[in-house]
């Protein structure tokens, strides 16, 4: 009987072994998988959020160097784009990391950019969060669409795959926040340019 129970035991902890190594089907748990078992991330918290194949890495690293090794690990698994809101160890407490500084370096260049290009800061920012959207959307790949701001206005040119496409592109826009007026100038690949 005690034989048993310990043959019971060892396939038990054999069976949770192996799970523990399985990989995982989605993106985010394959990617919490390698860095919760990279020896060079010991000690380290990230959670992964994944959007359409883009990464935001959350949580806690113990250097700069663990932040890097964190959004390696998840390109290497796939994700089309990686945003680092980790924060790292300094000394007794936690700062966000260098990746989130040269983040928010780079908005405020680009609106420092956009006042000296007569662009406005608003319209700037309206472009970004629109083509995001965009970039995100599976109904729109395969589409070579253009995106111009100017004064809440988005200038739509180029050409999608579908008309479902084109209006979904058409959508997307209406619905973002700050755009006022829409102007359509997109093209459905095949058709003609007579509207």
């Amino acid at each position: 009987m005690k034989s048993k129970w310990l043959s019971a035991l060892a396939a038990l902890g054999l069976a949770t072994a192996l799970s523990g190594t399985a990989r995982a089907d989605s993106l985010e748990d394959r990617i919490e998988h390698r860095i919760k078992h990279d020896p060079t991330l010991e000690g380290s918290h990230v959670d992964a959020e994944v959007h359409g194949g883009r990464v935001i890495l959350k949580g806690k690293v113990e250097s700069e160097a663990d932040a890097e090794r964190a959004a390696q690990i998840a390109f290497e698994e796939g994700a089309k784009a990686v945003f680092d809101d980790l924060d790292i160890r300094r000394g007794d407490r936690y700062e966000h990391s260098r990746v989130k500084r040269a983040y928010h370096d780079a908005l405020d260049d680009t609106k420092r950019a956009a006042r000296t290009t007569g662009e406005s800061v608003e319209d700037a920012y309206i472009h970004t969060k629109l083509k995001a959207k965009m970039l995100d959307s599976r109904e729109l790949e395969g589409s070579d669409i253009d995106i111009d701001i100017h004064d809440n206005v988005a200038y739509l040119r180029g050409v999608v795959p579908t008309r479902e496409a084109r209006e979904r592109a058409l959508e997307i826009a209406r619905h973002t926040d700050g755009v006022h007026r829409v102007v359509d100038d997109l093209r459905v690949s095949g058709e003609s340019d007579i509207r």
